[in-house]
Parts: structure tokens; C-alpha cells; sequence
């Protein structure tokens, strides 16, 4: 039986483990959870950095997730809108879970409002 896209390749609103670079050094990085979101019809993957440290107050666009262990995650979880990157598919490794309603309408109007 065929796999269907969304068992191997991320889609929007999924969470996932993933190799992301450090912003000041190229080639290097670690694994992290990424939140894909909604992007263009590139073959690359837009997606928003997550974290397990708190919102920080001088940065715009820092959500901490509501519903953070229905989305299947272990433990309080900032997301950080101002972060969006593209990946490439492989970069991904594995689906963690998938955000929750109240936490996409509230991540969509934060994007709709920086950008």
C-alpha cells in the first residue's frame, strides 16, 4: 500500500525533528523541533524555530504553545515567529506531532501581524 505525503514529508502545521544550522555558523547545528508552516510552492519546506526556553520580551513574534503535549511534546515549548527558515526535505527526521487548533489561529495571526 502507498504512503501518502503526509507520512513522508512534512506538511503545515506538523511539528518534526530536525537538523538546524546555527545562524552564525554554517554547516553546523543540532537537532531541534521545527514547526512547518504553510509556504510557497518552492520544494523547500518553510518552517519556524521552537524552543524550550521562555518567551523573551524583547523579541517580537515569541509564542509559548497552549496545548504544547497534545502537539506531542514533552515539555512547555516557545515558537518563534520571527525564525523562518527553509529546509529541505531532508533535513527532516521525525514527526513529533501536530499543533492544535487554538495554537495555529493564534500562530497565524502573529505571522499575519509581522509580516
Amino acid at each position: 500500500m502507498p504512503m501518502t505525503a503526509s507520512y513522508n514529508s512534512p506538511a503545515p502545521w506538523e511539528i518534526w525533528w530536525a537538523f538546524v544550522e546555527y545562524e552564525d555558523q554554517q554547516g553546523i547545528g543540532k537537532k531541534r523541533p521545527v514547526l512547518v508552516i504553510p509556504g510557497n510552492d518552492s520544494p523547500l519546506i518553510m518552517v519556524l524555530k521552537m524552543t524550550s526556553h521562555s518567551p523573551r520580551e524583547n523579541f517580537k513574534g515569541e509564542y509559548q504553545l497552549i496545548d504544547y503535549k497534545s502537539a506531542g511534546l514533552k515539555k512547555p515549548t516557545v515558537v518563534r515567529c520571527s525564525k523562518i527558515m527553509s529546509m529541505d526535505e531532508k533535513s527532516f527526521n521525525d514527526k513529533i506531532g501536530i499543533l492544535q487548533p487554538r495554537d495555529i489561529m493564534n500562530i497565524t495571526n502573529i505571522l499575519r501581524d509581522m509580516y
